[in-house]
């Protein structure tokens, strides 16, 4: 069986999200009918909107925890889709770690802060990755991003050293662009910490996980970050 992580964006077969849409249809979802059709069915310049892979609770074996993010907003925010998905259904898996080398327009801040970012060392070495609004804009061409959007940066396989260098230099780049940058690391036990609690000192850190969110001991992290 494939192993997911957070962020993972996850291609869907037509089938798979036609049963999606008629489950949450079934169930009186919150989101209307014009917002689901228009995230689960129909087409863009990059096929169809991904799903993404999100914290929920322990499903059986071949179900995944997945959200779709629409493009249309609802009460000022994009519409979270959050529904299960069969693994059955899931037809490629886009690594938020190969979308900083993707084809993109840099139409905005943000987007401008995202080509830097992909001539850094670190992303070149496979080490920083892309999620949020900024990774549905590369994968589907939809704008979902815009001058006020913040960039989700994702870093993994690297030491204390190695992330405290590319953290200076994703803040070098969020000043030059005016664009705030959020950077996660990525733990080898499942978690994420948002990289600037990392550098505060504090005796505990949030680490997020596939299925739960639990205050780390930071000597535990920075063990972590050292093997």
């Amino acid at each position: 069986m494939r192993e997911y992580g957070r962020h993972d964006m996850l291609s869907v077969s037509f089938e798979g999200r036609g049963r999606v849409f008629r489950e949450l249809m079934n169930r009186a979802s919150r989101f209307p009918v014009s917002v689901l059709s228009s995230t689960l069915l129909s087409r863009c310049s990059g096929g169809y909107v991904p799903a993404v892979v999100r914290r929920g609770e322990i499903q059986p074996a071949g179900l995944l925890n997945v959200g779709f993010v629409s493009l249309q907003r609802i009460d000022g925010s994009k519409a979270k889709i959050a529904c299960v998905l069969r693994e059955s259904e899931v037809t490629d898996l886009i690594s938020p770690y190969a979308l900083p080398f993707c084809e993109f327009d840099a139409r905005n801040r943000c987007l401008k802060a995202l080509k830097a970012v992909a001539s850094l060392p670190e992303t070149a070495g496979g080490f920083v990755g892309i999620a949020g609004s900024a990774a549905m804009e590369v994968v589907t061409g939809l704008p979902y991003t815009n001058d006020e959007s913040d960039l989700d940066v994702i870093i993994r396989d690297r030491d204390m050293k190695g992330i405290s260098e590319a953290y200076m230099n994703l803040m070098q780049i969020g000043q030059q662009y005016g664009v705030s940058i959020d950077i996660e690391v990525q733990l080898k036990n499942g978690y994420g910490i948002k990289a600037s609690e990392l550098f505060i000192g504090s005796y505990t850190l949030l680490g997020k996980s596939l299925f739960d969110v639990q205050l780390l001991e930071r000597t535990a992290v920075v063990n972590l970050l050292q093997n």
